[in-house]
């Protein structure tokens, strides 16, 4: 195995080319036409249409679907008809702006380069403007390259992606995944590329065991799972054997910006943050829509994997937590 001497060269990823479908899809819709006078290129896009949309909006309130005459455009009507309160239109105002925005696909990686859609938006605020210390990602506005991409299904889900990248454009292979803090399910330890390994959950300790590591295979790329927030020391430590040594790390301790490797120097693309809506409050620790933010070059290929395995994340999932975040519905944490 040739020896690198910037230890970054050890995570190179091969090359990856969209489905030509995918490109012209993105394109246009990223294009600065009218979008009446747009014609919308996708493979099974299902049928958007107004009427269609108010009647799915009678059978998902159980009124007989043949009554025309209840449409988005009498919401009154509707709530009489359905015996609900005037303080509970806001209900019915989400449920037909998740029936709206469930028809369409979204864009790869959750929302349009060109014009990121509120929860985008609402993340990079947090980013930001929100914390002690900010961190500035890219959206791709301008450059291109995306340095946040949405993602949905859960934590184990996101896993599920990233796992996949690793295994299959990682170009030095086998790689090691080590776990610090965080339990993985048998199911996503299937990576023929992959060789996991749980390490001590006390911090001295680990730092040691990444030392004896590399020591015994210097050439293998490396990459911890940080399933806590570690301590300042810690973090220093762990930072200065990646600038020598094939180390990689993933995040997934929803750590705001002043306790994640991501602020020290020199790292940030050394570093990927899986971010749960925890983030913002306790109490959307657990919805499944979550954030991925960190180096391009990953980002870039996670989405492509996610878009090959499942499809554009889940608008439904999307608009329940911007909903959420929009209308201010939980407790700040």
């Amino acid at each position: 195995m040739i020896r690198h001497t910037n230890p970054l060269e050890y995570f190179l990823l091969k090359p990856i080319k969209a489905a030509r479908v995918s490109e012209v899809s993105e394109t246009t819709a990223s294009s600065n036409i009218p979008a009446e006078d747009r014609v919308n290129f996708h493979i099974g896009n299902p049928v958007q249409d107004k009427q269609l949309f108010s009647a799915y909006l009678r059978m998902a309130l159980g009124i007989n679907i043949n009554e025309n005459k209840f449409t988005e455009d009498n919401l009154d009507d509707i709530l009489k008809e359905v015996e609900w309160e005037k303080e509970e239109r806001l209900k019915l105002e989400f449920l037909l702006s998740l029936i709206k925005n469930s028809a369409p696909y979204m864009p790869r990686g959750g929302y349009n380069k060109k014009n990121p859609n509120f929860l985008v938006k609402y993340f990079n605020e947090w980013l930001v403007k929100n914390q002690q210390e900010p961190l500035s990602y890219d959206l791709g506005e301008t450059s291109g390259k995306r340095e946040v991409i949405l993602t949905t299904g859960g934590k184990f889900e996101t896993l599920r992606l990233l796992f996949h990248t690793l295994s299959n454009y990682l170009i030095i292979r086998p790689a090691k995944i080590f776990l610090f803090n965080f339990e993985l399910p048998d199911h996503l330890k299937n990576f023929s590329s992959l060789q996991f390994e749980s390490l001590p959950d006390v911090e001295d300790k680990l730092i040691y065991r990444l030392q004896s590591s590399f020591l015994n295979q210097p050439d293998v790329p490396a990459f911890i799972l940080l399933g806590k927030i570690t301590e300042e020391e810690t973090r220093r430590n762990l930072r200065r054997l990646s600038l020598e040594k094939p180390l990689f790390f993933i995040e997934v301790n929803d750590a705001p910006n002043h306790l994640s490797l991501a602020r020290e120097a020199k790292m940030m693309n050394r570093v990927l943050r899986i971010l749960t809506p925890g983030i913002f409050s306790e109490q959307l620790c657990n919805l499944s829509t979550g954030f991925i933010a960190g180096n391009s070059d990953f980002i870039k290929i996670i989405e492509t994997v996610q878009f090959q395995l499942k499809g554009t994340p889940s608008a439904s999932e999307v608009e329940l937590l911007s909903f959420l975040l929009k209308e201010n519905l939980f407790f700040n944490s």
